[in-house]
């Protein structure tokens, strides 16, 4: 069996998600982060394929406003966006490169986007590729939402907030999405509810979700997506001057 490297970001991991899904792990109910795991990447598309992609780049449309977004992703953990601002996260610190708040009309230039909301970009990376397939997590047993019912996976990322995906425990794909997001004393709540799963390089992705409690919020459509696109390292380095 070959082995898939950095799917999970642990060692050994692809090859227990391969076992279970060879041994009919998913034939009867999962009770196993591993399982459950696997028989989502197999619905999605095939571990082999989901490890294969290394870099992604959206552009999103939202229906109540005017922004069109194009966001750029090289897993596991740099993005670029631009619509009315671009910003850069590299992995650890995140700044406008362009469209920084401004108190008098003017473009401030390049501005370090303040430190607490760095964990943010982590999570807009983990709204867009399932955080499950580069960083550990746990089950967290089912639950139920208008009357059907889910699989809970909660991952910790890097950064330390915690994202919970939602399951769809008949077709193992993802449709709901939760973020629990310290910020200024408060614990927000940022939720996706996905839908649309359409296939790109032979892995699905959802094309359309909605999105509430943080940020851009709404109904939003993925009007294009491209995988393993050459994004080579300047898209995600920060300028020299913010040293």
């Amino acid at each position: 069996m070959k082995r898939i490297g950095g799917i999970l970001g642990i060692d050994g991991a692809v090859l227990l998600l391969a076992a279970a899904v060879a041994s009919g792990g998913g034939a009867s109910e999962p009770a196993t982060r591993d399982e459950i795991v696997a028989r989502c990447a197999e619905a999605l598309g095939g571990a082999d394929r989901i490890a294969a992609v290394r870099t992604l780049r959206f552009e999103v449309s939202y229906a109540d406003t005017n922004i069109v977004q194009r966001i750029e992703i090289a897993r596991p953990n740099r993005i670029r966006s631009e619509g009315n601002a671009v910003l850069v996260f590299d992995g650890a610190r995140a700044a406008f490169l362009k469209g920084a708040p401004s108190t008098n009309g003017r473009d401030p230039g390049v501005q370090l986007v303040e430190a607490e909301a760095w964990r943010d970009f982590e999570v807009d990376i983990a709204f867009l590729f399932p955080a499950f397939f580069d960083y550990p997590g746990e089950y967290a047993g089912l639950d139920t939402l208008d009357a059907q019912t889910f699989h809970k996976i909660v991952v910790a990322l890097p950064m330390g907030i915690r994202m919970t995906y939602f399951l769809d425990a008949g077709t193992f794909l993802p449709r709901r999405i939760v973020a629990d997001f310290p910020y200024g004393g408060v614990v927000y709540h940022p939720e996706r509810m996905v839908d649309d799963y359409r296939e790109t390089g032979g892995v699905l992705f959802p094309r359309a979700f909605t999105s509430s409690g943080w940020g851009l919020r709404g109904a939003a459509t993925v009007t294009s997506l491209e995988l393993n696109v050459s994004l080579n390292d300047e898209r995600f380095t920060l300028p020299s001057s913010l040293e």
